[in-house]
């Protein structure tokens, strides 16, 4: 890059000069940013890196970069400031700010080094409810709504016109406990079917029992 642009070698010097630099006489900007991290206790989290090169094209001043202090080797998130960014992207006027982007696959490399990543249930719900066609989407949609009104995790079927079977078999694989069926007869009487797909039972409630479901469901149909 130094040929590319053709320096001369005192120019060269001085820049090898500036990138081993580590007094901020050279900057009152610098130094200034650096006052600011010590007013605030967090400058033994900062130190000079004049190697950091970030986009030419918006950046004006500061830019930055995080890295964790392990093994772990690459910049976790990275920004600086920009004075003029709103008028490049078509903004009216030109409004200072800061800013980074986080790199969500090095913070999740962090998080496993650490051994801080969490296991996650892959079942997150505690009943599906499923739709019987088309025309009982709305009604299911208004009981699910009050399932988790209830307090209770509730996922909904969003592929109307899937067969039954495929449904509770879907449910089943995520680990969710149980399902309630709302069809045509159901939707006239107010009722609905709540599937035990554990003990592979049910039972047939009404929809605005809402005691007699959650006990059912604390209990299990036998």
């Amino acid at each position: 890059l130094i040929l590319d642009h053709k320096l001369s070698d005192g120019q060269v010097d001085d820049l090898y000069g500036i990138f081993g630099e580590t007094d901020l006489s050279f900057s009152p900007w610098l130094q200034k940013v650096f006052d600011h991290l010590a007013h605030n206790q967090v400058d033994a989290y900062a130190e000079l890196d004049l190697h950091i090169v970030r986009g030419f094209d918006y950046y004006t001043s500061t830019v930055f970069e995080a890295w964790a202090k392990t093994s772990l080797r690459r910049a976790l998130f990275g920004g600086g400031r920009y004075d003029n960014l709103t008028v490049q992207v078509g903004g009216n006027r030109a409004v200072p700010g800061v800013g980074f982007a986080v790199g969500d696959m090095a913070m999740t490399e962090l998080l496993k080094e650490l051994h801080l990543c969490p296991v996650l249930d892959s079942s997150c719900a505690e009943i599906l409810v499923t739709v019987f066609s088309e025309a009982e989407l709305e009604i299911s949609a208004r009981f699910a709504h009050q399932l988790r009104q209830a307090g209770i995790s509730t996922e909904m079927q969003l592929a109307p016109g899937q067969r039954l079977d495929k449904q509770f078999k879907y449910a089943d694989n995520k680990g969710i406990a149980f399902a309630v069926v709302i069809g045509p007869d159901e939707a006239k009487t107010q009722t609905l079917v709540l599937k035990d797909l554990k003990n592979r039972a049910q039972i047939l409630l009404h929809q605005t029992d809402m005691p007699k479901i959650l006990e059912t469901m604390k209990r299990g149909i036998s």
